[in-house]
């Protein structure tokens, strides 16, 4: 049971992150934070003449990066989602977690907020 209940979990994070498949979301999943000190702003397109879809307090962490980069005026974005919220960052902002990556590999649920237990701290 506990691997059909894995499944239905893998299968509907995977929909709602816009990963194609639940392989993916385990093998391919990376896991970022803001860097030390400073907050975030996820913007609707890779520049910071767009619309702000939402900001990330300082500290926040568990920010999937999804597929996508671009740069432009000399900056890379990735295209990241965040409790699902979905748009573009300067990578520049944010840092890998590895913690944080590995834990998502095995518990794919501890990339949504709504289902982010105890035994998913990223803490390092």
């Amino acid at each position: 049971m506990k691997k059909l209940s894995n499944f239905f979990t893998v299968f509907l994070l995977t929909g709602s992150l816009g990963i194609s498949s639940p392989a993916l979301a385990k093998k391919k999943a990376k896991v970022y934070k803001i860097k030390a000190g400073s907050s975030l702003r996820i913007y609707e397109n890779p520049t910071i003449h767009s619309i702000v879809v939402t900001k990330l307090p300082a500290g926040s962490r568990w920010i999937l990066r999804l597929k996508g980069t671009k740069t432009y005026s000399s900056s890379t974005w990735f295209k990241i989602s965040w409790n699902g919220k979905k748009g573009w960052v300067d990578k520049k902002q944010i840092v890998f977690d590895s913690h944080a990556t590995k834990i998502a590999k095995t518990k794919p649920s501890c990339l949504l907020s709504k289902t982010r237990s105890k035994d998913c701290n990223a803490s390092s």
